[in-house]
């Protein structure tokens, strides 16, 4: 499941923890198999966590505000803990939202609406996402379902209305506040009947090809070809059309880029001297040495460096011998042709990361750029230019 994105971070992640048992509960409302004892272990999991809650600051709070909706969602509330977290004077923003969505789903309105007053809290704009990956869209998402359960529909409506334009845009988002405002808007609108609707389309100078369907969404792919595209409505209801188009750069056609973070590769041989990749001798050990340094002015949270090598060469694997490599990075995949590095850096900090490789096979090969990013933050970035290596036999 997708949703275990961030399960490799070390220790407990209140966030995280709320965000998958949520996961489930919806997985499992939806008719999908959840193993029963999971969810029992994390129901168990929130509960302890609940019981235990102190203090803390402003995410600290809405994180406990949401481990006390998830519970409540679950259909196992911890009033106790509602009830205190709900006298805590420090209780502000989007906590307090989170807390009144509990609420509701324990059926007590009244006790939501006194939380937030008569007059919706405008979402915030974030420098950084932060410990609950915070976004204006996700804090939409989070205000939908309240304003609705209270029956401010005026309200609801609209914010509705603006979560679709901005899901309608250009704008990035993270899959985190995609994933709460497409679950928050279903929710919104219902699931309803769709009346059975027939159009026709066609690409370049084709025929028109005629379709019928009662389905609220169907996909095709189109032909490569170059062309315009055009879609025809036979029925009087709206049609919405998404005309998407994705690829990689071709292979020499790559540039480097850097946005707040910088990243740098060099190629050396057991000793440290230099080594020219563009032609390597068969059979021959290379270290490759990254650095990333965070120019961004902030700490940088959740960075995700990827690494993918040329199919003539092999990753060096020094875990398969048992070698202890330390923890320098928050969590590493070694797959058999990429490195997937996942880490945190504060403002100026740098890292540095050496993999082992082999060159195995002969013939020519593409070693493409590399690319570190902010998973939670699309401004932030860089990425290095690929180029074509060779592999001599000996």
């Amino acid at each position: 499941m997708a949703v275990f994105l961030l399960a490799w971070q070390r220790g407990s992640h209140d966030w995280v923890s709320s965000y998958i048992g949520h996961f489930m509960l919806e997985a499992s409302r939806l008719g999908y198999a959840v193993p029963p004892q999971v969810l029992e272990q994390w129901r168990e999991y929130q509960a302890a966590q609940a019981r235990g809650y102190l203090a803390g600051n402003d995410q600290g709070r809405l994180a406990h505000a949401y481990r006390l909706y998830t519970l409540a969602r679950a259909q196992q509330p911890e009033m106790a803990a509602m009830n205190r977290l709900r006298e805590n004077a420090a209780l502000d923003g989007v906590a307090r939202w989170q807390l009144a969505a509990a609420y509701l789903q324990v059926g007590l309105p009244d006790a939501a609406a006194d939380l937030i007053g008569s007059m919706p809290r405008p979402p915030a704009a974030y420098e950084e996402p932060g410990a609950t990956f915070a976004s204006t869209l996700r804090d939409e998402a989070l205000l939908l379902p309240v304003l609705r359960g209270l029956e401010r529909n005026d309200e609801a409506a609209a914010l509705a209305e603006r979560m679709a334009d901005g899901l309608a845009s250009r704008q990035w988002y993270s899959t985190h506040s995609l994933a709460w405002a497409l679950s928050s808007l279903a929710q919104h609108y219902g699931v309803a009947e769709t009346e059975r609707f027939a159009f026709a389309w066609r690409q370049g100078k084709s025929k028109w090809q005629q379709e019928e369907s009662d389905q609220p969404l169907l996909q095709w792919a189109l032909a490569p070809e170059p062309g315009p595209v055009a879609v025809r409505n036979d029925t009087e209801q709206p049609l919405f059309v998404v005309l998407s188009n994705t690829g990689v750069p071709a292979a020499g056609e790559e540039t480097a880029r850097s946005a707040g973070l910088t990243l740098s590769a060099q190629f050396v041989d057991r000793e440290g001297k230099p080594v020219a990749v563009e032609r390597l001798q068969q059979g021959r050990d290379v270290h490759v040495q990254v650095q990333v340094v965070n120019r961004s002015g902030r700490r940088q949270e959740n960075i995700a460096l990827t690494q993918i090598f040329p199919s003539g060469w092999q990753i060096n694997n020094a875990r398969l011998a048992g070698a202890d490599e330390g923890e320098i990075v928050d969590y590493q995949d070694i797959r058999d042709d990429r490195v997937l590095s996942y880490f945190g850096l504060e403002a100026d900090e740098a890292i540095s990361l050496t993999v082992s490789v082999n060159a195995s096979f002969a013939g020519r090969f593409y070693l493409p750029g590399w690319q570190v990013e902010a998973m939670y933050d699309a401004a932030v970035h860089a990425s290095t230019e690929g180029r074509w290596v060779e592999v001599v036999a000996d």
